[in-house]
């Protein structure tokens, strides 16, 4: 045997042989085909829309709820440097609205409560592996193998 493609091909214990199209599905999506321009293809890939897509509307709710947080506080601020009390300034805000007003101040109320609540679980997550990879380093390995695991 002179070349290495020569030999006997070993597959893993659990490989399965899997059609084309099942493919798809491992691949992920289909690229739709929209032209042709001098030479190159223009393709659309479905996937990358579909991850555009959740990208773009997850960061819209956050710079949302970052603004709104930021219109509550500026809103607070200005009513204390007006001698009202955060109930005041919201009670004094509240009275000059009308109803479309007053629902989109609870959709901004909604948004900037969503925001800080994920900056929240984010500072909380944080912590937690910082102090999880302080305290449970990982496991030293000593030729291949874990140290708890016996060799063969």
């Amino acid at each position: 045997m002179d070349h290495l493609y020569q030999t006997t091909m070993l597959l893993p214990a659990s490989y399965a042989v899997i059609s084309e199209e099942e493919m798809t599905y491992l691949d992920g999506g289909k690229e739709i085909l929209l032209g042709n321009v001098f030479g190159y293809n223009i393709t659309f890939n479905t996937d990358q829309f579909v991850i555009f897509c959740q990208s773009a509307l997850v960061n819209a709710l956050l710079l949302g709820g970052s603004y709104s947080l930021s219109y509550f506080k500026n809103t607070i601020v200005s009513g204390a440097n007006n001698g009202l009390s955060p109930a005041g300034t919201f009670y004094h805000t509240w009275d000059k609205m009308n109803g479309w007003s007053k629902l989109a101040l609870f959709g901004m109320g909604t948004l900037a409560g969503y925001y800080a609540y994920g900056q929240v679980v984010s500072i909380i997550r944080t912590v937690k592996n910082l102090y999880n990879d302080l305290v449970n380093p990982m496991p030293a390995f000593n030729n291949g193998q874990a140290s708890d695991t016996a060799a063969a």
